[in-house]
């Protein structure tokens, strides 16, 4: 499930982290589903080589949320982000339920507000909200396209 490492670096660092792959990846596309704007707030660090490497700052803070999916439906996963968020909002645990009926949803990357998101798994498919700061679509899919991220 390379959705739910790249939840753990956010939508700005998504070629680094999935050129890197991970155990258990596939060769599924990754989809940028679009944006939630006026989200919860999030505050959190990133990783300091990814950051290093980008050239972009550790520090990501911010009301917008940028949904990805690995074989799930984008119509799913902007639909079920937004009560998702409200669960990620209110509690600091790692399951975030009730999910989408038949996910398994849970925050990742850190506790509270200084988690970047969560991720839901069903089968072989996922979804994820990531917390991307400033960042808009274009300039996600700009980093992507400068890295070998499978993304369209």
């Amino acid at each position: 499930m390379r959705l739910l490492v790249i939840t753990v670096g956010a939508a700005i660092v998504l070629a680094a982290t999935l050129v890197a792959g991970a155990p258990g990846g596939t060769s599924a596309q990754l989809t940028i589903c679009g944006q939630v704007k006026h989200g919860p707030a999030a505050d959190w660090q990133l990783n300091a080589s990814v950051a290093r490497a980008l050239g972009v700052s550790r520090h990501v803070a911010g009301t917008t949320w940028t949904v990805l999916a690995e074989g799930a439906p984008c119509t799913v996963a902007m639909k079920d982000t937004p009560a998702l968020l409200r669960l990620w909002a209110k509690t600091s645990g790692t399951r975030l339920a009730p999910g989408p009926k038949g996910w398994v949803c849970g925050r990742v990357g850190g506790t509270g507000k200084a988690s970047p998101g969560g991720a839901c798994t069903k089968g072989g498919t996922d979804f994820a909200f990531i917390e991307s700061g400033p960042y808009s679509i274009a300039q996600i899919k700009r980093l992507a396209a400068t890295g070998s991220l499978p993304v369209r």
